[in-house]
Parts: C-alpha cells; sequence; structure tokens
C-alpha cells in the first residue's frame, strides 16, 4: 500500500495503492459456480447482531484469550492539535496515546492498556494506531501498531512517530489484572519494527511504505503482515525479522529477489491457521475497488502461497470456526470504499454465502467456541462514531 491511496479517499481505512487496468501477473482467474454461488439464506442486517461491546475506539483485530475472555484491538482517536504533535497528511492528523485494548469478560467490558500510540484526522476521525492482535497460550498479546507511510519521513517530524510502523507485545499480567503472580515487567513493550525492516529490506522493490496490520502469533515466533510494504514477516523467538512471503507491489521494480511487476498492489491484512495447519492470507488489491478481485491464499508450512478461493473484494479479515467454516470479512463491497461490507461464509465443501450484509467500517472477525461470529465496526457518518462488537449466529 502507497501513500496515494491515503491521499485518494480520507474515510477509508486505507490499506493500499491507485492502480492502472491491465491484471496483475499470476492472478487468479475468478471461476464462480452455482455451488459457490448459491446463498443457504438471505444475509443478515448488520443491527440484527447482538451488541456486546461498545463505544469502543476504532476497533479493528479480534483475539480469544486462554481463559475465554474476546480481546479487541483499538486504533484510538489520536489526539489534538494542542500539544500535538500535528502534521499535514490527506488533512491535518495528530497524534495521542489513545489507542488500546479491551477486553470482555463474564459480560464485563474493561479497557486493560489504554496508552497505545494513535494518531488521527481531526476532520474525520480515521485513525492509525493498534491494528491487529494475537494471543498464543499465556503468554501475553502481540499488537500491530500501523503507520501507512514511509517511515523514514513520518520519523523525522517528532520522536513521537518513532512508535509507528512497530509490533508491541503486552504483557500476559497486563490483559488479565489482578490474576495470576506479579509481574514487574511494563505493561507492554516494542517486540519488533516493521517500519526499520523496510527500510532496511524493502521486499517488495517498490516504494518505501509500511503499515504493519494482521498478526498470528505461534510457537516459537510471530508472523506480521505488512499492508504497505505488501509482505509478511517472522519474527523469531531471538527477536530477528525476515521475509515470511513477499508479494507484488505497483512500484516494484525487477530485480534478483524481487517479486513480480504488477499494475496492483497485492495489501495482505490477514493471516490465520486453518484446521489443516496451514496458513490462511487474506488481502486487497488497491483503488479503484475492483469487484471479485481479492483472494485466500493458502501456504503449507515451508512452502509458498497458492490461491485457495478467489473472487472475494477487500478483504479485511479471516477466521475460522471450530466446524471449518472459513469467515471471509470484506471491509467493503465496491465500488466505494465507504459502500458497506460483508461476511461471508465459506464451508469446508468450497460453497459460499453472504452470512452479514451492509457492515459498516468492519474492522476484524473472529469466531467464538460455539460456532457464533464476532464482527469489530465502527457505524456512523465517519470514524468519529462509536466503534462496536457484535454477535452473529450464522
Amino acid at each position: 500500500m502507497k501513500r496515494s491511496s491515503y491521499l485518494a479517499s480520507a474515510v477509508v481505512l486505507a490499506l493500499c495503492a491507485c492502480a492502472g487496468e491491465r491484471d496483475d501477473p499470476a492472478a487468479p482467474q475468478v471461476v464462480a459456480t452455482s455451488r459457490d454461488l448459491a446463498a443457504a439464506s438471505a444475509p443478515l442486517d448488520p443491527g440484527s447482531g447482538t451488541l456486546v461491546m461498545t463505544h469502543l475506539a476504532n476497533p479493528r483485530g479480534l483475539a480469544w484469550g486462554p481463559e475465554g475472555a474476546l480481546y479487541v484491538a483499538e486504533a484510538g482517536r489520536g489526539g489534538r492539535a494542542t500539544p500535538g504533535p500535528c502534521f499535514e497528511f490527506a488533512g491535518t492528523v495528530c497524534y495521542g496515546a489513545t489507542g488500546g485494548v479491551s477486553r470482555l469478560w463474564h459480560g464485563r467490558q474493561e479497557r486493560v492498556i489504554d496508552d497505545l500510540p494513535s494518531y488521527a484526522q481531526l476532520n474525520s476521525g480515521r485513525a492509525e494506531g493498534p491494528n491487529g492482535i494475537s494471543i498464543h497460550g499465556r503468554g501475553g498479546a502481540y499488537v500491530t501498531i500501523g503507520l501507512e507511510n514511509n517511515p523514514a519521513v513520518v520519523r523525522a517530524r517528532a520522536p513521537e512517530w518513532a512508535q509507528f510502523g512497530r509490533l508491541v507485545h503486552i504483557a500476559p499480567s497486563a490483559l488479565s489484572r489482578g490474576e495470576g503472580p506479579p509481574d514487574s515487567r511494563p505493561a507492554w513493550e516494542f517486540a519488533a519494527d516493521l517500519g526499520q525492516y523496510e527500510l532496511d529490506r524493502n521486499p517488495d522493490c517498490g516504494d518505501i511504505d509500511s503499515n504493519p496490520f494482521g498478526v498470528l502469533a505461534e510457537p516459537g515466533g510471530v508472523i506480521v503482515t505488512d499492508a504497505g510494504g505488501n509482505y509478511l514477516a517472522r519474527l523469531d523467538a531471538s527477536g530477528g525479522l525476515s521475509d515470511f512471503a513477499v508479494f507484488w507491489n505497483n512500484t516494484t521494480v525487477p530485480g534478483p529477489g524481487c517479486p513480480p511487476t504488477a499494475s496492483r498492489d497485492f495489501v495482505p491484512t490477514s493471516i490465520v491457521v486453518g484446521p489443516d495447519g496451514a496458513y490462511y492470507i487474506g488481502h486487497l488489491n488497491g483503488l479503484p475497488i475492483a469487484a471479485g478481485s481479492s483472494s485466500v491464499w493458502r501456504m503449507e508450512r515451508g512452502g509458498t502461497p497458492e490461491v485457495f478461493r478467489s473472487g472475494f473484494t477487500w478483504i479485511i479479515s479471516l477466521a475460522f470456526d471450530p466446524n471449518g467454516n472459513l469467515y471471509v470479512l470484506q471491509h467493503s463491497d465496491g465500488p466505494l470504499t465507504n459502500s458497506g461490507g460483508s461476511l461471508i461464509q465459506v464451508a469446508p465443501d468450497g460453497s459460499r454465502r453472504t452470512v452479514v450484509a451492509g457492515l459498516q467500517r468492519p474492522g476484524g472477525v473472529v469466531a467464538g467456541p460455539d460456532g457464533d461470529v464476532y464482527v469489530s465496526m465502527v457505524p456512523g457518518a465517519n470514524f468519529k462514531g462509536e466503534g462496536e462488537v457484535r454477535r452473529y449466529t450464522p
């Protein structure tokens, strides 16, 4: 994703670059069958879902904790012009430590982390800050902090901007206050600098841009999708970063070790592990929105990504339920970035149906142990609205 996408639309959860018209190399052809397009029932209305979390500040990724609590990353609301700092970026954006993580546990909602970095547009409330969250066992949580810009340019403006484009680790004791043994560690700390990795490596061989978004914590490491850099990186147990999977960019320059050139960005937004143990990667394909241009890719451990299911539009998040159904969350169904998104269920046999339609600014999805599905969103005229999480029974 490149900076031009943000300039193209100030109200979108900007994840991508402007694009041309010709197809990407190796892009899958959409093959729709009657089985794929069949709908078992009419889609649910967004308001029909049970409201389980409210008054959230730009909610995005969702994750379950080991105790059975539901956690949501909140990108925050940035700060005020005074004290700032602020800069002009498709309007005035200002810094504020208003990002956080909220928890729903036994019916009680609580903000367990409330001082993560955030910036937001003063006019629309569209924020950048905590994006994805992943929890593995009782080792705490990992949260991506977005940037959506060239790290070198932004970080030169003020010290506060160096906090963006990073991966944060949250201590277990901070997630469950008052539970477990005392922990002298800080509530959270930086675990990796994806912005610097983009500057040093630039895996897609294109424009410099970083926006850590999706995250997956697993034994021995953490995988991050960089929606700005068009790649996935892996953080190992010793703290080292390496390429996990690299995709193309519309500014990619051909060269050794570079992906193929393309007219549209491949913007990776999400990664989950499926019931078969493989990785599943969701992406969107830049602006303008082209219906059916996004796919879910499958990657065997130690292998390379391959198309698993195609024909989606602007994928923002993925989740599997206990029955092996894959849920694909579309931030927008097009043609505009604020046209409304949808939640699509893909059954193990490949059949699919739209579960919920007309979602406003959806940011994350997760399935519960009972098969219900939870979606974060921001209803209202712009991102200044109060975010929420709703539960749907497919």
